[in-house]
């Protein structure tokens, strides 16, 4: 498996950029693949916490997708993006970065087509430093 080395930034101020720039954003995190918070916005620990298992599962169904015989997906696909509608809230959930995830909590009434290509923009500009490492295992 080859690791990915990225320097630390605190990325919490990009966040509320992206809410700023995106009206309708109550909230948004960065996490890893494998659930663990990283950044956030508007949100506490243990908010971010459960957001990010809820964010980890999500887009793992959405990989799940690759897996499926008798589809005849095009070979070379892979998750972009999940979209979660709650009766109170909406929930993106996009790729950021190598085993990385960006998350935003919005409004029901929130302009998610422009959420979306807020998220993508800042994903885009950022992948090198939104990403994170593989961790390994400390198992002995």
């Amino acid at each position: 498996m080859t690791e990915t080395t990225h320097t630390p930034v605190d990325m919490g101020w990009l966040l509320e950029q992206l809410a700023v720039g995106a009206p309708g954003i109550l909230a948004a995190l960065v996490t890893s693949n494998d659930g663990l918070p990283l950044h956030q916005y508007q949100l506490g620990q243990e908010a971010a916490e459960r957001i990010s298992a809820i964010v980890s599962g999500a887009a793992s169904l959405g990989r799940g997708l690759d897996a499926i015989p008798g589809l005849d997906l095009p070979p070379g696909g892979s998750f972009e993006q999940v979209v979660m509608y709650h009766s109170s809230v909406r929930l993106m959930i996009g790729r950021a970065g190598d085993h990385a995830l960006l998350a935003v909590v919005a409004h029901l009434d929130a302009d998610m087509p422009a959420i979306g290509y807020a998220m993508d923009q800042l994903a885009s500009r950022l992948s090198g430093h939104l990403g994170t490492s593989v961790r390994q295992s400390t198992a002995g």
